[in-house]
């Protein structure tokens, strides 16, 4: 724990942090916050041992509180990917279970349907970007991009282009 004065020093620093992060957040900028950022460091680095130590203490919670994010993150980045592999699962064995029934539809309480089978749109699959003529790709240094719109435009007037299907799309369940 720091002594009082020293404690006051830091709480100056993060003031200024908290102003900084305001002008980053209203979309201001930091350049104009920088300034004082700069000043603020120069004159703690040159007015003695206390203001060293609370700048210390202060780029050492900072590092702390940097390393709670990233954990906090990680943890947040689990729960979504967790999430969405129940949202899969649950809409999957909900789209089989009412094929089982012969459903396509169910209604909610005010006798409407609120859950459906609707057929996913076509897909397009193509084997080999590489190979598609110049109109229907778009070349980045060391990548093929597929110019997908022309392309399934292109296949679904009818043209037929090399290593390109044009697949039936599977069931997928809509709830409104």
């Amino acid at each position: 724990m720091l002594p009082a004065p020293l404690t006051l020093l830091e709480a100056a620093l993060w003031e200024v942090h908290a102003r900084l992060d305001e002008a980053r957040s209203s979309g201001r900028g930091v350049t104009a916050v920088d300034d004082e950022v700069k000043a603020t460091i120069a004159s703690y680095l040159a007015a003695g041992p206390e203001h060293v130590q609370a700048l210390r203490a202060f780029l050492m919670r900072l590092d702390a509180e940097i390393s709670h994010l990233q954990r906090e993150h990680s943890r947040t980045q689990l729960a979504i990917e967790a999430g969405e592999a129940d949202r899969l699962r649950f809409r999957a064995h909900a789209l089989n279970a009412m094929k089982a029934a012969g459903a396509t539809q169910a209604c909610g309480v005010t006798g409407r349907p609120v859950i459906s089978i609707a057929r996913s749109q076509r897909t397009l699959e193509v084997a080999s970007p590489e190979q598609l003529p110049e109109k229907f790709r778009h070349v980045v240094p060391e990548q093929v991009r597929v110019r997908e719109r022309d392309l399934r435009a292109a296949v679904e007037a009818g043209e037929t282009i090399p290593g390109v299907l044009l697949v039936e799309g599977g069931m997928r369940l809509v709830v409104r």
